[in-house]
């Protein structure tokens, strides 16, 4: 199934833009953000979500060149991608943290 018209409707609407440091400087990218959580306890087990994570076009992860340790700005935040994730829907999950 091609979630591309999915991905980019959701893209559109919860995305911001993040500015990611290149060799060539500063350059723009749409990326949906979900900060750092700590939740409830269900169960006995801690529901915590601890760093920073930015939700992408995997076209826009290889156009920019992105890859562990590249900076990236969130609402004036200067993070680090710590991880990259492909996911099964065409999107790619950047966790992020700051060093």
């Amino acid at each position: 199934m091609d979630f591309t018209p999915l991905n980019k409707g959701m893209l559109a609407l919860m995305g911001e833009t993040v500015q990611v440091s290149t060799q060539s400087g500063q350059q723009p990218m749409t990326a949906a953000y979900r900060g750092p959580w700590s939740g409830a306890t269900t169960a006995g087990i801690s529901v915590d979500r601890p760093d920073h994570e930015l939700l992408c076009d995997p076209v826009d992860i290889s156009s920019l060149g992105i890859a562990r340790q590249t900076e990236i700005t969130v609402r004036g935040t200067v993070l680090t991608v710590a991880d990259i994730q492909p996911d099964d829907a065409g999107l790619t999950l950047l966790t992020l943290r700051a060093y």
